[in-house]
């Protein structure tokens, strides 16, 4: 029975399955790039703030502490960044 009405479907609906399928694949294309660039973005200010850590301890003579604290206000702001971003990203693709 299933069987059936998967083939009555199909005859039924198969233009609409076949645009349907379409502008899923390019969604999904959008949709990856989107997340590989947001993912980009934070991978590379995670970089730059321990980079810039590390700069501030050897040259101006901060403490590792405030070293760390520089770190997590970068990683606060890339994750506030990051959400805003994906949900920009996400209601261009709807």
């Amino acid at each position: 029975m299933k069987w059936f009405h998967c083939i009555v479907v199909h005859c039924r609906y198969g233009k609409n399955l076949v645009q349907a399928k379409e502008y899923g694949i390019k969604k999904g294309i959008i949709s990856g790039a989107g997340m590989g660039f947001l993912f980009l973005v934070f991978f590379a200010t995670y970089a730059l703030a321990f980079w810039y850590g590390g700069k501030l301890v050897r040259e101006e003579g901060y403490t590792v502490g405030r070293m760390l604290i520089v770190s997590l206000v970068f990683e606060c702001t890339v994750h506030c960044v990051g959400k805003n971003i994906r949900l920009f990203i996400f209601r261009i693709t709807l």
